[in-house]
C-alpha cells in the first residue's frame, strides 16, 4: 500500500501535489486547496504545461510549501 509522502498515512489512492511531485492522500490534498497561493500554484503548473514543461515544480520542497 502507498503513503502518503507528506504525512506518512496511508494513500491509496492518492493525487499528486500541485507544489512539487510528492504523492499525497486525500486529507493532505485538501490543505493544500486551503492556501492563499493554491490557485496561483494551478495557474502556473498549467501556463508550464503549455510551454510544454511536463516537470514544472512551483515550489521545490514541502518547507517553502508550508511557508
Amino acid at each position: 500500500m502507498a503513503k502518503c509522502q507528506r504525512c506518512y498515512q496511508e494513500a491509496n489512492p492518492y493525487v499528486y501535489s500541485w507544489y512539487n511531485d510528492q504523492r499525497i492522500c486525500f486529507v493532505c490534498s485538501e490543505a493544500e486547496k486551503k492556501r492563499s497561493d493554491y490557485e496561483e500554484c494551478r495557474k502556473a503548473e498549467a501556463e508550464a504545461v503549455r510551454r510544454g514543461d511536463y516537470n514544472y515544480r512551483h515550489k521545490p520542497n514541502l518547507e517553502e510549501a508550508d511557508a
